[in-house]
């Protein structure tokens, strides 16, 4: 299991992603499948560095962070010095009273989380969701490639920019870039090893129908592929 001088490592490089296009796509895809209203209450379950709980406020949302990491709340308070986040494992239950939130989103977190405690984190999030409430998940599925989503970035930055910016742009990303990339195999020894679980295509969906949530979306997948995502109502 990777240890907490890991995940400090892994978040002070980690915003390098809000440069690129497939991340800036996968949060773009999590808020507008979400239908927020202003006001809404939301619950980001795993914030990390705020990047998805600060787009929703920007929306209009009263936004709950919670994390395990004290250094990706750090980073989020550093960002966005009004955030609320508490610092949580939400492997146990959820700090919060039943049917308290408008909406509960979770991008890219419960992989990191094995399988056989899912189900109880399901049922927590199915707790704290107002009835008729949002949920929207996004997690990395197996075959995850990170250089896919680096790929796809720098293809589609060089139609929009051409050659000469496009060079510019990766000579800055390079060393970020690499350290992100590093960080991700070390998550992919650790999913061969069994510390991780990656998601089947349609195993996010199961999950949302078996406990009782409906109007269970068709997985989309996005983040160059890399990522499933499901949308759901309470």
């Amino acid at each position: 299991m990777l240890d907490t001088n890991f995940w400090k490592k892994y978040f002070k490089e980690y915003d390098i992603l809000n440069n690129l296009i497939p991340y800036k796509d996968l949060l773009g895809d999590i808020v507008e499948k979400l239908n927020l209203r202003n006001g809404d209450l939301v619950l980001d379950a795993g914030s990390g560095t705020g990047n998805l709980s600060i787009l929703l406020k920007e929306e209009g949302a009263n936004v709950i962070g919670i994390d395990y990491s004290a250094e990706g709340i750090m980073i989020h308070k550093n960002k966005y010095p009004g955030a609320i986040v508490i610092q949580h494992d939400i492997t146990s239950a959820l700090p919060f009273p039943d049917n308290h939130f408008d909406s509960l989103v979770s991008n890219n977190v419960l992989y990191t989380i094995p399988r056989t405690k899912r189900g109880f984190i399901f049922n927590e999030f199915y707790r704290v969701l107002k009835p008729g409430g949002t949920i929207v998940l996004s997690n990395i599925k197996t075959g995850f490639s990170p250089f896919k989503i680096y790929l796809k970035h720098v293809m589609e930055y060089l139609t929009k920019n051409g050659v000469v910016k496009t060079i510019i742009h990766l000579i800055y990303l390079l060393i970020p870039t690499l350290k992100v990339l590093y960080y991700n195999h070390k998550i992919n020894i650790e999913h061969s090893s069994g510390s991780y679980d990656f998601f089947e295509i349609d195993e996010q969906k199961i999950i949302l129908i078996s406990t009782s949530f409906v109007r269970v979306s068709d997985t989309q997948v996005s983040y160059a592929g890399q990522a499933i995502l499901n949308k759901a109502n309470k």
